[in-house]
């Protein structure tokens, strides 16, 4: 089952990538980005593997709450585009005077916005190679991270040249840069090698590119490839999760508290996306491609299984695609991809009690996979991001 990607846009200008050619299968169920170059141009295209529900099928609720298309009343700064490039990545710091964005497909480079107009403060271009630039910030934004290629790198916002440089050709198999994540104040970071057979994650202080502490991730299941990085709020913990593993580091040390499947049940439905926890790593979510949000809480020595929910199944085990926790880990926010057919979609964000399984509320109608969710740090505002309708009968 294929796709042409929906557009792919940085804010708000789309930018719609068009090209003909046969994909090929993947095995796990996963999204999966295939490319080729069309006269000197790349381009891509997004291959979407759902598993088919062989078991019992169940009745789905269709979506009862309209798309809301009508974005009056919204207050956009500034946007920008880039024909041939795709912005994969972007984060804000915390104090909300820097953006930072990651271009790739053609053009790569990570960007560094301020928050009032669409001029880059700096570019950074990267090596040619690079898949995807994952990137990080420092709350005031005076720490950028990015993983790019064979390299692992930290700036500042006042100059594109890197103080930071850890070069991943100088370990015996190096590996690509995956996801990485920077604590709060810019002082520390957490990094990885990744693999298919083994990855090795990094802790560095932003100092010195000589680790403070590595650990080899052999998988026990499915692929070694580092799939996302998340450091607690408060810098105390991390979560790091493979295709089909989760693994809980203290953050400053590398002590391992805790290591388990994403989903026990079917190990080899796991995930392409990043786990949640909460601001002080108390509570942490995990996510799959079956269609359940799993959440654990801290009991001194390790994380102990609390609950779970599941996205039911119809002709396809349905997916949960992202996942955030409140600061305090009052509140968990999921998103979803729905299959309503081979080839239609439908996506969701829902609400729970980290306490409790059924949804506070749910919304519905949002078109396709709801590839994000984030919490404010009080835990009052949720956002949440959407590839939109795969027709383009709504926006993106």
């Amino acid at each position: 089952m294929e796709r042409v990607s929906p557009k792919v846009l940085l804010l708000v200008i789309p930018v719609l990538l068009i090209l003909s050619y046969t994909a090929n299968s993947q095995d796990m169920p996963g999204r999966y980005l295939e490319t080729i170059n069309e006269n000197g141009v790349i381009k891509q295209r997004t291959v979407i593997n759902a598993e088919e529900n062989k078991g019992t099928q169940y009745n789905r609720e269709i979506s009862t709450i309209p798309f809301i298309t009508d974005a009056s009343g919204t207050n956009i700064r500034w946007n920008t585009s880039d024909p041939t490039a795709i912005s994969y990545h972007c984060a804000v710091s915390n104090n909300g005077k820097y953006n930072v964005s990651s271009w790739d497909l053609n053009n790569k480079r990570v960007t560094l916005y301020g928050n009032t107009n669409s001029t880059p403060v700096w570019d950074f271009f990267v090596d040619p190679n690079t898949g995807q630039n994952n990137i990080a910030v420092s709350d005031t934004g005076g720490v950028i991270a990015t993983g790019s290629y064979h390299n692992i790198y930290l700036l500042t916002n006042s100059s594109n040249t890197p103080f930071f440089n850890y070069d991943l050709t100088t370990l015996p198999d190096t590996g690509v840069a995956g996801p990485l994540d920077i604590t709060s104040r810019g002082d520390f970071l957490i990094a990885c090698a990744s693999r298919s057979d083994s990855s090795t994650i990094f802790g560095f202080n932003s100092g010195s590119n000589v680790p403070v502490w590595s650990f080899r991730v052999v998988p026990g299941v499915s692929t070694g490839l580092i799939q996302g990085v998340r450091i607690s709020a408060n810098d105390s913990v991390v979560i790091v999760n493979t295709y089909g593993e989760f693994l809980v580091f203290r953050t400053y040390t590398g002590e391992l508290l805790d290591r388990g499947l994403i989903n026990p049940a079917s190990p080899t439905s796991g995930t392409q996306s990043p786990q949640g926890i909460s601001g002080d790593g108390s509570i942490i979510a995990t996510i799959n491609y079956r269609g359940y949000v799993r959440v654990y809480e801290w009991n001194g020595s390790s994380y102990v299984f609390q609950w779970q929910h599941q996205e039911p199944p119809g002709s396809f085990y349905n997916w949960m695609y992202a996942v955030d926790i409140t600061d305090n880990g009052d509140f968990i926010a999921v998103g979803t991809l729905n299959f309503i057919t081979a080839s239609s979609y439908d996506g969701k964000v829902k609400v729970f009690h980290s306490t409790n399984s059924t949804p506070i509320w749910t919304f519905s109608g949002a078109g396709d996979e709801i590839s994000n969710v984030s919490f404010s740090k009080s835990g009052n505002i949720l956002s949440a991001s959407s590839y939109g309708s795969i027709g383009n009968s709504t926006s993106d």
